[in-house]
């Protein structure tokens, strides 16, 4: 039986993440991940600036599409734009994307084993015994970032609720370059109000548009209707090949370790309820379930009394965010007339908002500032409607 001290499973950027971290603090590491790789992976494929500073390396400009200064939102008829002063995010691919993360894995010292399944796990007194489709494994800890249908996610938790999903439908519309530049500006779209609790974007890449529209599960019935209506809105062909794909909100009421594993990514919900980013969470949660297991073998001590040091870490650095995006989200979309219309109408909202994309502020910081400010907002827009 071959032995390692952590086994990662999904090679997305969670998982090679947090293999990378393993294989930096000298454990011996296994990530293994089921698809040959490059894999398709259906994701939009926006990387916010604090995103990118979550890397403790640059990304290669090949790698990068489309730098993005700013934003477009539209409700109904109501429409705004805004430019940061510099990028908000950079576009890619998330199969080449991917491929590199697990690159940068390998070249820490991580062994990684790509086109082989996980199957299960059984956590033992003195470790874990990890079955893949090729072999059986032992090994001290194992980390799951198998996203949101993962496997070893059962080990810690019951699956997610329906109303802890969120569905999407994507398409890659393919356009010149130039072209593209026209239509967007390297801008981010957001259209509001073609779905509820969700959106339909266009983020602007190389050589296409990456299009797509997401919202509660209950609404997946009616979402390749709405999608086309969006697509034709925007004078983009609605007979494109969509593709589905899910998001996960955790409403956090279970714990994300127990005895010998953790999860992370998308297998413990890491996404924001209102932007509906997860790369970020993907990779800052990767990091600190590598420091846990850095911590367990320190004190050689792998039981999930150590281990819940990295709900403790998660929680401290972003899990609050997450919450308060959710009931951000709730709240905007119950009053979207109100809380949404005001925003996007107002462009010191929306400059703000960069502040949360490039890691100068938290979700928290820009929640307070725009709740202190609202009733001034709403004021000023109701007396500029009266002018007019």
């Amino acid at each position: 039986m071959i032995k390692f001290d952590v086994i990662v499973v999904g090679a997305g950027p969670a998982g090679s993440s947090a293999a990378r971290f393993c294989a930096k603090g000298n454990l011996k590491t296994l990530l293994l991940e089921k698809e040959k790789m490059p894999r398709e992976k259906r994701c939009a494929g926006g990387v916010s600036k604090a995103a990118l500073d979550e890397l403790d390396f640059a990304l290669p400009e090949e790698l990068v599409e489309r730098r993005c200064w700013g934003m477009s939102l539209s409700l109904g008829k109501l429409r705004n734009e805004a430019t940061n002063d510099s990028p908000v995010a950079v576009m890619v691919t998330r199969n080449k994307f991917d491929s590199f993360l697990a690159e940068k894995a390998r070249e820490a010292g991580a062994e990684v084993r790509d086109g082989e399944e996980y199957l299960s796990a059984t956590a033992e007194k003195d470790g874990v015994i990890v079955k893949t489709a090729r072999e059986t494994y032992a090994c001290r800890i194992v980390i799951g970032a198998d996203g949101i249908h993962s496997r070893v996610a059962k080990l810690v938790r019951a699956p997610f609720k329906q109303k802890e999903i969120r569905f999407c439908l994507i398409a890659e519309i393919p356009m010149q370059k130039e072209r593209i530049s026209e239509l967007l500006h390297d801008r981010v779209v957001i259209w509001y109000g073609f779905i509820d609790m969700g959106y339909a974007w266009l983020f602007p890449k190389g050589d296409y548009i990456s299009a797509g529209i997401g919202g509660t599960f209950e609404q997946a019935r009616n979402l390749k209707e709405k999608f086309g209506e969006f697509l034709t809105r925007n004078n983009l062909p609605a007979d494109v090949k969509m593709k589905g794909c899910l998001i996960p909100l955790s409403e956090f009421g279970y714990n994300v370790y127990s005895e010998r594993a953790m999860i992370t990514g998308d297998a413990a919900g890491f996404a924001d309820a209102f932007s509906g980013e997860g790369i970020r969470f993907a990779i800052a949660s990767g990091r600190m379930a590598a420091e846990s297991a850095l911590e367990c073998r320190k004190k050689n001590d792998f039981s999930k009394n150590i281990l819940k040091s990295y709900e403790e870490r998660a929680r401290k650095e972003f899990i609050g965010d997450l919450k308060c995006s959710a009931r951000m989200t709730n709240l905007s979309f119950s009053h979207p007339r109100l809380i949404l219309a005001t925003a996007i109408g107002n462009k010191d909202v929306l400059k703000k908002y960069f502040g949360t994309m490039t890691g100068e502020i938290s979700f928290r910081e820009y929640s307070d500032w725009f709740k202190l400010r609202l009733p001034y907002f709403l004021l000023k827009r109701i007396f500029s409607r009266r002018k007019n």
